[in-house]
């Protein structure tokens, strides 16, 4: 029989898939009803989404340039 290691996780990953099980909390979509941080977390959200859009196009340009 062969030796077997058993890899432990690392504190980091452990940390993140912890992070995984805490329950999402739930945003009103009503901005009446919206308090102030959490229309702040949503503007935030919405710019990291424009630059990873960014981002992505710029990565497909130069994919596309150089695939011809």
């Amino acid at each position: 029989m062969k030796n077997v290691r058993i890899r432990e996780k690392s504190r980091k990953k452990k940390k993140l898939e912890d992070g995984l099980n805490e329950p999402i909390p739930q945003i009103n979509t009503d901005s009446s009803q919206t308090p102030f941080s959490q229309l702040m977390n949503l503007e935030l959200l919405n710019d990291i989404m424009q630059d990873m859009m960014v981002k992505l196009m710029d990565f497909y340009m130069i994919w596309k340039r150089y695939k011809k």
